[in-house]
């Protein structure tokens, strides 16, 4: 029985598979996983029918599939060394299982999700391969591309591309195909082999693959257009913002990846009582400590009180400042954005909050007491600073040792680097507030640029201490990398520093029904930005970001009984502020709680963003694998050309040729060859027809016998008859077959096995 499967099956399931990859595209934010994923289906399936070819055994095809699983896993693991393997392979695991509570079809490409998704895409590939190879049902394992339809569908995603599909049409037809001419052989060589003759089936089975693959693909496209839109089966039900990094421990370190999103994400909107100048930006969590191999991190959240129900008390410094703004701002915020509340600048009093959230008196930061991160539509009074620039400049860095956690930097080689490139742009003579402000002007006109990109594409992409100094030298990045940056070199000016993460003012869309303009604020407004401690007005915003990675921060002109004004939004109607310094009215809570209507798609970023890295270890596991697939390709190719030679000669002689005899001898010869049979060279046919007699130990009567002396016949008659009048004895290829079977049956195992994968008569053509 033939163990040995399929070249034609497994090549027609590389690309059947590899077409089903495709259609699982809108799962993922970017492509980056697609050449991983198709790397470990293509390898596996090469080396599992490679194992069935050799050895014969198609369980152990079976054990050595999970072998170069696991070898995939470790490749995609991305180790830094041998002895990193299984921390790698716990790192990518551990990444996962905490990227999945807080993200959201189409997940986010990172290391994890690559390693996971590729290699569940090996594993459906062997299970294709069990089904069609091991258990000879080729089309069952259209099963294993089941999942691959059904995920974008099952978590509300859109339906992948129709040349997607159209190329998956394609290439189940041609798998499917394949699959039944292989079926067919099987069936014909066991009809041969017990004596029965077979017919040449020519384009049999065609049809039959077209309609199978039809009603196939039909199927799925019924499935993708019948099942429920964008808002999902059972993901969506979670909340539609979980995926952004405000809902995480630490926000800043993901922040980017929500900036490079293809398709940003409606987080909130609000309305302000603020009729000019600048708006301000909406904190949420305060970041404070820095280490030596660490990311800006916040603090642990301790409350001090509850958030709502009294006015909570201002810094001092803030309660007395000459140069304050006080305004009232309604939000309206989706579930599962943050478990803490925005507001801008320090928090007076809050109202119509749903759950329960403390203050941390220290921060301003306002957190749900049971991290939550729940829907909202609150209201807010802040207090602004708002300092003059002679002010800034006249301030002094505060004594004393309140401050020490806003000055501490760790003990890093990483800062004299930052000290140097500092101690370059500002005037040594200047006190700390005046370098303070040449810094900032240093960022922000024009010898840097901003790009979400470069700090990818560069390595360098993080808030880290060697993050920084990478930055300061290719002066290209974001805001996390602007605001970490100011924040350092604030500390090393004896000036008490913080990065806050949230949100930038947002787009003006509308006005409320009081005429106040309201802002919608999506991920592409997520920002980090530097304060630094100014004396008499608390914390003030220090930023550094380039306007172009900041939008507009002006309020927007709503001109009264305006078209604007005109189409009213009751859905967000904060109650105005008496006067800009008055901090003691009380805002009224708004009635209704409104669903924002979804954002449109933003400009396609291409590439990964934190996706498969290509490490030094990983180049060498690839390299290895492309070596190992050109030694089986070349392992492979005697066998195929052999095939291919006696294919050709069956055509030629069962065609009639004028030299059918001298072909169908000349295969014998080859065959013998293949077979380790020796015969001698320059003898008659005759003694070369004992000589295989003798040697395949037949009986003189037997078949094979009979067929041998046939052929040798016939070659003689071809060769000496008269030309003019040749005596041609007819020749059937069905006595090479016969004559061929006795053969194999007298050889060993390992001499069949020379002959399949590395032929003599094809090999020995090579050497010459």
């Amino acid at each position: 029985m033939n163990n040995r499967g399929s070249w034609n099956v497994t090549i027609g399931l590389m690309l059947l598979m590899c077409s089903g990859a495709l259609l699982a595209t809108p799962v993922m934010s970017s492509g980056g996983w697609l050449l991983p994923a198709m790397i470990t289906m293509v390898v596996l399936l090469a080396i599992t029918q490679a194992t069935r070819q050799f050895s014969d055994s198609r369980l152990l095809s079976v054990l050595v599939g999970l072998v170069v699983l696991g070898i995939a896993s470790i490749v995609l693991a991305q180790p830094t060394g041998v002895l990193d393997v299984f921390g790698a392979v716990g790192r990518q695991v551990t990444g996962l299982v905490e990227q999945l509570p807080s993200d959201q079809p189409p997940l986010r490409e990172t290391p994890a999700t690559v390693f996971v998704v590729s290699l569940l895409c090996g594993l459906l590939a062997l299970i294709a391969d069990v089904l069609a190879n091991v258990l000879r049902v080729p089309a069952a394992a259209l099963i294993a591309v089941v999942p691959m339809v059904a995920v974008p569908i099952a978590v509300g995603l859109p339906a992948a591309s129709w040349w997607y599909w159209l190329l998956f049409a394609a290439l189940t037809v041609l798998y499917l195909y394949l699959s039944y001419r292989w079926l067919k052989q099987i069936e014909d060589d066991e009809r041969s082999s017990r004596g029965h003759s077979v017919e040449g089936r020519g384009m049999g089975g065609f049809f039959g693959a077209i309609s199978t693959g039809g009603v196939t693909v039909i199927t799925a496209l019924l499935i993708a257009m019948l099942a429920p839109g964008p808002t999902g089966l059972w993901w969506g039900a979670n909340g539609a913002n979980t995926s952004i990094s405000t809902n995480r421990v630490n926000p800043i370190i993901d922040l980017g990846d929500d900036l490079r999103r293809d398709s940003p994400v409606e987080v909130l909107r609000y309305a302000t009582s603020q009729t000019q100048g600048q708006l301000p930006y909406l904190s949420l969590v305060t970041l404070s400590a820095i280490g030596a191999d660490t990311e800006w991190q916040p603090g642990e959240f301790v409350s001090d009180g509850p958030a709502v129900g009294s006015d909570l008390p201002l810094p001092s410094e803030l309660g007395s400042a000459p140069d304050t703004v006080t305004v009232n701002t309604n939000v309206v915020m989706e579930q599962g954005v943050s478990a803490y509340l925005p507001h801008p600048a320090s928090p007076l009093r809050l109202g119509a909050v749903e759950g329960e959230y403390g203050w941390n008196e220290e921060t301003g930061d306002i957190r749900n007491l049971q991290d939550e991160a729940l829907a909202q539509s609150f209201h807010v009074d802040s207090v602004l600073p708002r300092p003059s620039e002679d002010a800034i400049l006249a301030a002094t860095p505060p004594e004393g040792t309140d401050f020490a956690p806003y000055l501490e930097l760790p003990n890093d080689p990483a800062l004299e680097q930052i000290r140097a490139t500092m101690d370059q742009v500002v005037d040594p003579g200047a006190t700390p507030y005046q370098k303070a402000l040449q810094l900032q002007a240093w960022f922000t006109e024009g010898a840097f640029d901003y790009s979400e990109l470069a700090p990818v594409e560069g390595g360098y992409d993080g808030t880290g201490l060697e993050v920084i100094t990478k930055f300061l030298e290719m002066r290209s990045g974001y805001c996390v990398h602007f605001s970490s940056a100011m924040a350092v070199m604030g500390r090393l000016l004896d000036i008490p520093t913080r990065i806050q993460v949230g949100f930038t003012p947002g787009t003006y869309t509308s006005v409320n029904d009081i005429g106040q303009p309201v802002y919608s604020v999506t991920t592409d407004n997520m920002h980090a930005w530097t304060e630094f401690w100014v004396d008499g007005y608390g914390w003030v915003p220090f930023e550094t970001t380039p306007s172009s990675g900041i939008g507009e921060t002006q309020v927007a002109q709503v001109e009264e009984g305006g078209e604007d004004a005109q189409q009213p939004e009751e859905s967000v109607a904060p109650m105005p502020t008496e006067s800009p310094q008055d901090g003691s009215s009380t805002p009224e809570p708004t009635e209704a709680t409104p669903t924002p209507e979804p954002t449109d798609a933003a400009e396609d970023v291409s590439g990964s963003a934190n996706g498969f890295a290509w490490t030094g270890t990983t180049i060498v596991a690839v390299v290895a694998l492309g070596v190992l697939l050109i030694l089986a390709v070349l392992a492979i190719a005697p066998r195929l050309l052999r095939t291919r030679v006696r294919k050709q000669r069956e055509a030629t002689v069962r065609g009639g040729a004028p030299d059918s005899a001298a072909i169908a001898w000349q295969e014998l010869l080859d065959t013998a060859a293949d077979l380790r049979l020796r015969l001698p060279r320059g003898r008659t046919t005759a003694t070369l027809t004992r000589r295989l007699i003798a040697l395949m130990g037949l009986e003189p009567d037997s078949g094979a016998a009979a067929s041998l002396r046939r052929l040798g016949s016939a070659l003689d008659a071809e060769t000496f008859s008269d030309p003019e009048q040749p005596d041609r004895q007819p020749v059937s290829w069905d006595d090479v077959e016969i004559v061929q079977e006795g053969m194999v049956e007298h050889a060993s195992d390992a001499d069949v096995r020379r002959a399949t994968w590395f032929p003599a008569s094809i090999v020995s053509r090579w050497r010459k």
